[in-house]
């Protein structure tokens, strides 16, 4: 019997940890964040305020991958990059890995999205239930320098308002410790314009996406 758990770690014990995936030596150069930050349906001023669990996956006791999740919106969920040991690919682990990040949310956050490059679509097609989003297909993505699809699965139906306040009240409950700027992350105390410098250097090189999430 295989034993598999995912574990929410610090942001650094991540960066640490998908260093060697991304042939980096420098692990504390990663950003937390480089993606086409324009599907991010929150104004500049809440995006400080965005819930991150960055987690480590065991299988029979060994550090297998890693992989974090983070809220596009009040509704919308997006794991940030799937990293499984080169040792341990081929069995599915990335995709059990990822819907076992996105049971970090609720389902009321009715709706995950992930970034895959073309060879893996059919994969997740297969192995996560996902689809290519509306308009989603065969972008160009100039810091992965090749095209990128852009892949959704629901987990629910749209949720109603007070549902929607419910996500509200957990994103506001994982504040403190798991916003972008919270203890177990950046951990600082910037003001908007240092948000916004942050966000404008680490944002990744997509061009400006206009998707509707809710389609």
């Amino acid at each position: 019997m295989t034993n598999k758990s995912l574990n929410i770690i610090s942001w650094k014990e991540f960066q640490q940890g998908i260093a060697p995936l991304w042939d980096s030596t420098e692990p504390e150069t990663i950003p937390i964040f480089n993606n086409p930050y324009g599907i991010i349906q929150y104004n500049s001023a809440k995006w400080k305020d965005i819930i991150y669990f960055p987690c480590e996956y065991i299988s029979n006791n060994k550090v297998v991958g890693y992989i974090s999740i983070y809220n596009l919106s009040d509704v919308h969920i997006r794991p940030r990059g799937i990293y499984i040991k080169p040792e341990y690919r081929g069995h599915a682990l990335g995709h059990q890995m990822q819907k076992d990040c996105w049971d970090l949310f609720p389902k009321s956050f009715y709706r995950a999205f992930i970034w895959s490059r073309i060879e893996n679509v059919e994969r997740f097609i297969q192995h996560s239930n996902m689809n290519v989003v509306p308009g989603g297909g065969s972008i160009w993505s100039e810091f992965g320098q090749d095209f990128q699809y852009f892949l959704y699965s629901d987990r629910s139906n749209y949720p109603q308002e007070e549902v929607i306040n419910f996500n509200r009240k957990f994103l506001s409950g994982h504040k403190q410790k798991y916003s972008l700027g919270g203890t177990n992350n950046l951990n600082v105390s910037w003001t908007d314009n240092e948000w916004q410098e942050y966000f404008t250097t680490h944002k990744g090189n997509y061009q400006e996406l206009d998707l509707d999430l809710d389609f």
